[in-house]
């Protein structure tokens, strides 16, 4: 399901990238592009997963681990970059193979049956399947603390849908000899199955450790210690009709990865303890609802006008960042960036408390 509350909020007007599909974006004759399509329209698309460490909004700007890449990617090659966010995997292999984007850039792993539809690049990173499981479960419903994967038999375990975890799980079902209960969940992400894991409405879900590590510096209950897994190779993917692309990709990469500017990307997602806690802080609001410290205000004053209060709380964004008592250089200031003359008329001072503001900012 893609994720179509970021288009809610407004910040699509903000970027370079785009959060929804291109309808006039050309294809390719066989349906992806290639290489010189693309530098030719002076747009790469891309898609990828909505999530804590490959792409998420913080503070109004876009960031992650998969955005910085492409970003570099699509500044290597001089062109501007659209992206999608999308977090059910078959959808973004959908999307590849239909011409709808040029990259699927995420944590993939290369599979037999997906190798038969796409081309992988070289790996860009490594990681394992770990399982994720509360530290203290509650021994009267017997769940218990796992450290060997065979006891996982007959135990129920969630994960993304057509994820790498889901593909681990069913392999290691075989290998034991006894069934584990998969539950493929097509509209949550890693993020939030460790949240319902953390939250015990669910016992175990299973994802990419690097993941883990990010989400285990903000719930504080959760044990991520048990592997199931052997270290896997991690690639972005490309439509069979754009070797040109692949190859290129492949180059930038085997270059890219032994840069200072990787290496600070790598640290500053999966390594550093302060930054993961206020960017699951930010995305937690967000899945909430919350947009802002100025909801309430937003929400009675919309009313009033007949506006969706989202409409409202993007336009004031767009006007002031959610900043109550900015100036700009041109005199105008305030959540609604009043001109002197303008606040005047509706009573707006410097010192006007937010909510006034907002009021204002309505009846205008």
């Amino acid at each position: 399901m893609k994720i179509k509350w970021l288009v809610i909020i407004g910040f699509a007007l903000l970027f370079s990238c785009d959060f929804d599909r291109n309808p006039n974006r050309s294809k390719g004759a066989d349906g992806n592009r290639d290489l010189e399509q693309i530098i030719s329209d002076g747009v790469l698309t891309a898609v990828t997963e909505f999530n804590s460490t490959n792409y998420f909004i913080y503070k109004g700007e876009p960031m992650g681990y998969q955005f910085d890449m492409l970003q570099a990617f699509a500044a290597h090659l001089g062109v501007r970059l659209e992206i999608i966010a999308e977090n059910n995997l078959d959808e973004a292999f959908n999307m590849l193979e239909e011409g709808e984007v040029d990259i699927f850039a995420n944590n993939l792993t290369v599979t037999g049956s997906r190798s038969k539809k796409f081309n992988f690049t070289i790996p860009h990173s490594q990681t394992r399947q770990v399982l994720i499981q509360r530290k203290n479960p509650s021994t009267e419903t017997g769940v218990q603390v796992i450290r060997n994967p065979i006891d996982l038999a007959n135990r129920i375990v969630y994960v993304q849908k057509g994820s790498a975890s889901a593909n681990r799980l069913r392999n290691l079902s075989e290998e034991i000899g006894t069934p584990i209960v998969i539950v493929e969940m097509s509209n949550y992400e890693a993020d939030e199955l460790i949240e319902l894991v953390a939250n015990s409405e669910v016992d175990y879900t299973v994802c990419d450790e690097d993941v883990a590590k990010v989400n285990a510096n903000f719930f504080e209950n959760i044990d991520i210690e048990t592997p199931v897994s052997f270290e896997q190779n991690l690639a972005w993917a490309v439509g069979k009709e754009s070797p040109q692309l692949l190859n290129e990709l492949n180059e930038w990469m085997e270059g890219f990865s032994k840069t200072a500017e990787y290496r600070i990307i790598r640290t500053k997602y999966f390594e550093n303890s302060v930054w993961a806690k206020r960017v699951l802080n930010e995305l937690t609001a967000i899945r909430s609802g919350r947009i802002s410290n100025f909801d309430d205000g937003f929400k009675n004053a919309s009313s009033s006008i007949d506006w969706d209060w989202r409409l409202f709380a993007s336009m004031v964004y767009q006007e002031s960042r959610f900043k109550h008592n900015v100036k700009s250089h041109m005199g105008a200031y305030g959540l609604m960036q009043f001109m002197p003359s303008t606040a005047k008329y509706f009573g707006v001072k410097h010192k006007t408390d937010p909510s006034t503001q907002i009021e204002a900012g309505a009846k205008y």
